[in-house]
């Protein structure tokens, strides 16, 4: 069994801290307040709740989700789920704003609203993003409509909700999935939920009690939560925790890039070339890192993983070493110096391939056939 989410965290702007034409975010709150012995809190969270930097907007930008990468000193990836949305600027810090941007450009006017980035983050080892991308949904719903529900409720189921790693162990009866026709008696079927219900948290008293020679490879199961404000969130835990979560991720990319691009990216994922992808959308770019490393399988990327890379860490781009990176196009210009750089398009659909790197695509008959299975 695992914590669902591990920290969540509400990080805003900090008008105190502007200075030039970016601002900086900083940690409103954060719960639990000491780091888990396990799970030390991740440092620099800030910069992935905005990557492309903490700016205010004259306007109110709807609501966006999605999920950084974040890799720890022992090579483990924490999953940070970003829920952002805006809020007007009051009175006071607008006064504040205002005496800052005189101070660095006494010409430019300022508009009459201004609306500051917030972000709804939630920590997790566990890759469940749906789950996340709901929980957050509904957190700030609550929020923001004033449901009758307090946010501490909220929180605190979620930060001590378990669920098992893989494999459905440990589940409750009620989220029980399927069960193979494996019975050999009339009564087997019936004797089999009633001892579930009795003992739906030991699962070698069900296998010895029904003489099944396990419980593991009968049942799959679902696991059911809630927050406490009638909501129902179902989790699917993976058959094996070595299996990647791809969701329909691997489909996605085949279909913006192509089927040759993709084995191009493919062979130079293997062969320890760098990577790097663009695009406007942050959930896109997340979603194509999974999917390069889901196609990967059974193989595992053990090189700079970063899905969504913030702005001003851009000169991670230079590194000597091989990664998969993802980037805003915003920053495409900064981008185009890099010559040993494979780089993928999403929003444009296409791969480009410096001269100076050669990729080695898969040997016919391989190739010809990994194609055919594919276009079918």
């Amino acid at each position: 069994m695992a914590r669902l989410a591990d920290y969540f965290v509400v990080v805003g702007y900090d008008l105190d801290k502007r200075g030039g034409s970016d601002g900086q975010g900083r940690i409103l709150q954060r719960f639990p307040e000491k780091d888990w012995e396990d799970n030390p809190f991740p440092q620099g969270i800030e910069l992935f709740c905005q990557p492309s930097g903490w700016q205010l907007v004259p306007e109110r930008l709807p609501p966006s989700y999605f999920v950084a990468v974040l890799t720890d000193i022992n090579s483990e990836r924490h999953y940070c789920a970003c829920f952002t949305f805006w809020e007007e600027v009051d009175s006071t810090q607008k006064s504040l704003h205002s005496e800052v941007d005189e101070d660095d450009d006494s010409g430019s006017a300022q508009p009459e609203q201004l609306f500051a980035p917030r972000s709804l983050v939630l920590v997790s080892r566990l890759d469940h993003s749906e789950v996340f991308r709901n929980c957050l949904g509904l957190i700030y719903t609550v929020h923001i409509d004033g449901v009758n529900v307090p946010l501490e409720t909220l929180i605190g189921n979620l930060l001590t909700c378990l669920i098992p790693i893989a494999g459905g162990s440990q589940c409750h009866c009620t989220v029980v999935l399927w069960v193979q026709p494996v019975f050999t008696t009339a009564t087997q079927p019936k004797m089999f939920l009633d001892t579930l219900c009795k003992h739906d948290e030991d699962e070698n008293y069900i296998a010895k009690s029904l003489s099944l020679p396990s419980f593991k490879s009968i049942v799959s199961f679902q696991r059911t939560i809630t927050l406490g404000a009638g909501d129902r969130q179902v989790i699917q835990t993976p058959i094996s925790d070595s299996l990647p979560v791809s969701s329909c991720s691997v489909a996605v990319l085949f279909r913006q890039l192509g089927i040759i691009n993709v084995l191009y990216l493919f062979c130079a994922a293997l062969t320890e070339h760098k990577i790097l992808f663009l695009s406007s959308s942050y959930q896109r770019l997340s979603d194509a890192c999974r999917a390069l490393l889901a196609i990967m399988f059974p193989l595992k990327y053990s090189f700079t993983y970063v899905p969504i890379l913030p702005g001003k860490l851009l000169e991670v781009l230079s590194t000597p070493t091989p990664f998969i990176i993802g980037v805003n196009s915003f920053f495409r210009s900064e981008t185009q110096e890099l010559l040993d750089v494979v780089i993928a398009d999403l929003d444009g659909g296409t791969v480009t391939i410096p001269e100076c790197v050669h990729i080695s695509l898969l040997p016919d008959p391989l190739l010809h056939q990994t194609q055919t299975a594919l276009s079918m």
